[in-house]
């Protein structure tokens, strides 16, 4: 079983594939993502991501015209290393290490939170437990 709560699982999984990977589809591939988020976070939104990994969706956000900001944490530091590289030459693109459960202080704050790890990832992240209304009804 998948141990997803813990660093050195992801650790070893990018250290393995330090490829881009996005765990639904990618932005600019599939019109029902990009048009569902540019209905309901406004292009000027500060947006945080967590559990970031080495999705590409932020800075293809980013390229689409998203000015706001977009914040991306995880647990593995080669993720976040990976991303840094690849955001070095994107302003308003940031990434941060974060451990697992951080206090909540230490969190980056942003309006909009954007999950795009799978579920047992994303509704157990604390940043989303504790802004519920980033969640769908369903999960609230």
């Amino acid at each position: 079983m998948a141990q997803y709560g813990k660093p050195e699982y992801w650790e070893n999984r990018y250290m393995k594939d330090p490829e881009p990977f996005d765990w639904y589809q990618k932005y600019f591939e599939n019109p029902n993502l990009k048009g569902t988020l540019n209905k309901y976070i406004p292009k000027t939104a500060a947006i945080l991501v967590p559990g970031c990994g080495t999705s590409r969706l932020s800075e293809e956000m980013l390229a689409d015209g998203y000015t706001g900001g977009i914040a991306n944490i995880d647990i593995s530091r080669t993720a976040i290393d990976l991303m840094i590289g690849r955001a070095k030459s994107r302003e308003g693109l940031t990434c941060e290490l974060q451990p697992p459960n951080p206090p909540l202080y230490s969190i980056p704050r942003a309006p909009t939170a954007l999950s795009i790890s799978p579920p047992p990832l994303s509704y157990s992240h604390p940043y989303l437990y504790f802004n519920r209304n980033f969640l769908s009804p369903q999960f609230k």
